[in-house]
């Protein structure tokens, strides 16, 4: 049988092959924000006139803005992930591989890879094209990729929520609103255009709360300001936490699907295979 970490490596493989054959997809995903990017870092670009915003320690509006334009990116990818796995439930892909030889785990665990390498690479063509627009990390190289690797990580996160909602409702159309409802008032709700504090009160609360806003926050020290260990440590901390609630619901929704009643703990059945079966048992049985 073949071990569980090449099962994982496989899967991811397969589902990145998935994505490099629709480009189009994932180049809508990145494009949005690449435009958002454009428009906003030209609109508010006088932002830096005023003592309130530049007096933080920010010199550009295009390196503030550059970290809330990579959290869009992946929590838009964080939807396709849902969407993804409802593609593989209708087309039968899943029951196909429940009846293989391999951890049930591992299917998922092999989505979620391929969505993290999707997520860096899309972090990184941000990267470069505000780079090309005049865009300067101020804690150089290492700053990037911390920025990169805050980045993926709430992208996970966002991965794991949309595919509870996907595996609960089986319907790519709520799992698309669902996503919707939440990537751009959690953006919003955030240090993610202006600095929170510059923002109403009740929205610096919320800010206490959302993820979001803990790593736009942490995106943006690191590209305009420095590192600061104690807020990325609770940066790191609080997407944590979220990665391990969304994770966990997105195993029991996972494990509700893929689990069939009557057998065994570790036993997947799907419900087309015990469908079949009941039909074949039911001709199998002799005329009275």
């Amino acid at each position: 049988m073949t071990s569980n970490g090449s099962v994982v490596y496989q899967l991811a493989a397969r589902n990145l092959k998935r994505t490099i054959r629709n480009p189009m997809i994932l180049g809508f995903v990145i494009l949005q924000p690449l435009i958002w990017l454009a428009m906003f870092s030209q609109s508010f670009n006088r932002l830096t006139d005023f003592r309130e915003f530049s007096g933080r320690g920010y010199d550009s509006y295009l390196d503030f803005f550059v970290p809330s334009i990579m959290a869009l990116t992946v929590l838009n990818t964080a939807i396709q992930s849902g969407l993804a796995m409802i593609t593989d439930i209708d087309a039968g892909v899943l029951d196909k591989f429940l009846i293989s030889p391999i951890s049930r785990w591992s299917i998922l665990l092999g989505r979620v890879l391929a969505d993290a390498v999707t997520m860096t690479v899309e972090c990184l063509v941000v990267l470069a094209v505000a780079a090309a627009m005049g865009a300067r990390v101020q804690t150089g190289g290492s700053g990037a990729a911390g920025v990169v690797v805050i980045t993926v990580a709430l992208g996970i996160c966002a991965a794991g929520y949309s595919n509870v909602v996907a595996l609960r409702t089986r319907n790519s159309q709520i799992t698309m609103v669902a996503g919707m409802l939440v990537t751009m008032p959690a953006l919003l709700l955030s240090s993610g255009f202006f600095p929170l504090a510059l923002q109403p009160t009740w929205v610096q609360w919320v800010a206490k709360v959302n993820p979001v806003a803990y790593a736009v926050d942490s995106g943006q020290d690191l590209m305009n300001l420095g590192a600061f260990w104690g807020s990325l440590l609770g940066t790191f901390g609080v997407l944590g936490l979220a990665g391990s609630l969304t994770f966990t619901g997105a195993i029991r929704a996972f494990a509700k699907v893929t689990s069939g009643s009557g057998g065994g703990a570790g036993t997947a059945v799907p419900l087309s295979v015990r469908l079949l079966a009941r039909v074949r048992a039911r001709r199998a049985r002799p005329a009275e």
